[in-house]
């Protein structure tokens, strides 16, 4: 049993720093793909791809230290497909009717919901531990004002 603990830690290892070095990318299938791809590159059989992805993705669950980077190439990406600019049907419906107050969107990525709720004049706070996602958002945000 301890020798999965180590397993564990050299998977990471190695996707995170592979992650880290990855060029923008569309999304996190994307991302992940081309990952199996690069295990495959390196030589690993099918199932070795897989179980090695299996465990990424357990891990990814488990430790924050991999999705900044991520979103990070997913929003530097120019053919970013995964994000909708519309603010969530379900924030739409949930606001409609109410007087603005205070909003906290916690992990706005491009701030596509903050942007909706400050144009209907809500004071909205967000934050997203992507920096790219927030570079976008103000620029949108500086755009639109």
């Amino acid at each position: 049993m301890a020798q999965q603990p180590a397993a564990d830690e050299r998977v990471w290892t190695d996707f995170v720093t592979w992650l880290q070095a990855l060029p923008p990318s569309p999304g996190v299938v994307s991302v992940l793909q081309q990952y199996g791809k690069e295990l495959a590159r390196k030589g690993a059989t099918p199932e070795e791809a897989k179980s090695t992805m299996d465990r990424v993705v357990r891990l990814m669950r488990e430790r924050p230290e991999a999705w900044r980077p991520m979103f990070n190439r997913i929003y530097a990406s120019d053919t970013a497909t995964t994000f909708s600019t519309e603010p969530t049907p379900l924030l739409v419906n949930a606001v409609n009717g109410l007087t603005p107050g205070r909003a906290l969107d916690v992990g706005m990525g491009q701030g596509r919901n903050a942007a909706f709720l400050a144009l209907k004049g809500w004071d909205v706070t967000g934050f997203d531990l992507a920096e790219e996602g927030l570079a976008a958002a103000s620029a949108a945000a500086t755009s639109r004002s």
